[in-house]
C-alpha cells in the first residue's frame, strides 16, 4: 500500500490513555517528517448527534491520507458518520473496553507508526447503510434500532419493499444492521454472526410476536421503507449506532438503503472474525475441551 504522509489523530478526550497515546504519536510522527494533527474534541463526544462535532472532525480530517482513532468502538462509530463521504482509511487503536473493531491496542502504537510510514498494511472494506426520515438522514456502520422506548405497549412494525408483500410483526422493536453490526445489538437479540465482507442487510426483530418471526436477510439493492406505530399515539424511537436518537411519528417512513460510500479499515495484521470472537469473547473451540476431557 502507499506510504502515509498526512495523518489526523482522533482521540476520545474522555480517556486519559487516548490523549497520552495521541500526544506520543504526534511527536513520533513529526520526528519522522509526517504531517500530523490531533484536533481538540473536548465536549463533542458527549453529544454525537450535534453537527458541530462532526464538522470539527471532518474539517480536520478531509485532507488526510489516513485517520488514527484512539478510543473504543464508540469513537470509531462517531468518526465514521463524520467523514464517511471522504472515504479516508482508518486505523482504530483500542485504548479501553472491548474494542471489537480494533486489531491492536495502544501498547502497540509504535508498530502502527512503523507500518503506516512503510506502507506495510492492507485495507479491509466494510459496507455502510443510510437511514432517512423526512429531511433528516444519517449514515451508519453498525445498526439502526427501532424501538418502543418507554412505552409499555408493543410497537407494530411494517417493512415495505417495492412490489413485494410487506413484512409485519409486533414486538419491542427491530434492529437493522450491516454485517459489521451483526456482532453488536443484533447478536444479543438472537441474530446470526455474519462475515463483515458480505454485502447484505440483516433484520433482527426484538422480542417479536408471534415468536416464529426470525431474523432475516435482504439484499442491499432493495430500498426499504419501515413504519412503526404504538397504540395510543406514543411515538417509536430510532437510535443510530447506539449514539443518535430521534422520535418517529406514526406517519413517518424510515428509509433504509445501502450507502454509496464504504469504510476502509487499515489492517496491520490479519483481522479474522472468528479469531477475534475467540480472543475477545472466549468463544472456545469445543473440540479442544473434549480432547482435554478424553
Amino acid at each position: 500500500m502507499k506510504h502515509i504522509r498526512k495523518i489526523t489523530i482522533i482521540a476520545n478526550y474522555r480517556k486519559k490513555k487516548a490523549l497520552e497515546a495521541g500526544s506520543s504519536l504526534v511527536n513520533e510522527f513529526r520526528s519522522k517528517g509526517i504531517d500530523v494533527s490531533m484536533p481538540d474534541l473536548t465536549g463533542y463526544f458527549d453529544k454525537p448527534e450535534e453537527d458541530e462535532g462532526y464538522k470539527v472532525i471532518a474539517s480536520s480530517s478531509r485532507e488526510a491520507n489516513a485517520l488514527i482513532i484512539l478510543g473504543g468502538d464508540g469513537t470509531l462509530l462517531t468518526t465514521v458518520r463524520a467523514i464517511a463521504q471522504y472515504e479516508i482509511p482508518i486505523l482504530p487503536i483500542n485504548v479501553s473496553g472491548m474494542g471489537f473493531l480494533s486489531e491492536i491496542d495502544y501498547t502497540e502504537k509504535e508498530r502502527a507508526l512503523e507500518a503506516l510510514i512503510k506502507g506495510d498494511y492492507t485495507l479491509e472494506r466494510r459496507m455502510l447503510l443510510n437511514v432517512e426520515v423526512g429531511h433528516w438522514k444519517s449514515i451508519y456502520l453498525n445498526e439502526l434500532v427501532i424501538h418502543r422506548g418507554l412505552s409499555t405497549q408493543v410497537a407494530h412494525i411494517t417493512i415495505n419493499r417495492e412490489g413485494k408483500v410487506p413484512i409485519t410483526f409486533s414486538g419491542d422493536g427491530l434492529v437493522v444492521s450491516t454485517p459489521t453490526g451483526s456482532t453488536a445489538y443484533s447478536l444479543s437479540a438472537g441474530g446470526p454472526v455474519i462475515d463483515p465482507s458480505l454485502d447484505l442487510v440483516l433484520y433482527t426483530p426484538i422480542c417479536p410476536h408471534p415468536q416464529f418471526i426470525a431474523p432475516f436477510i435482504l439484499p442491499t439493492y432493495e430500498k426499504v421503507k419501515i413504519t412503526g406505530k404504538i397504540a395510543g399515539g406514543t411515538n417509536v424511537t430510532i437510535t443510530v449506532d447506539g449514539q443518535v436518537t430521534r422520535d418517529i411519528t406514526k406517519n413517518d417512513e424510515i428509509n433504509i438503503s445501502k450507502s454509496k460510500y464504504n469504510l476502509s479499515l487499515i489492517r496491520i495484521k490479519e483481522w479474522e472474525l472468528f479469531r477475534v470472537l475467540r480472543e475477545r469473547w472466549n468463544w472456545r473451540d469445543m473440540r479442544e475441551d473434549k480432547a482435554t476431557e478424553e
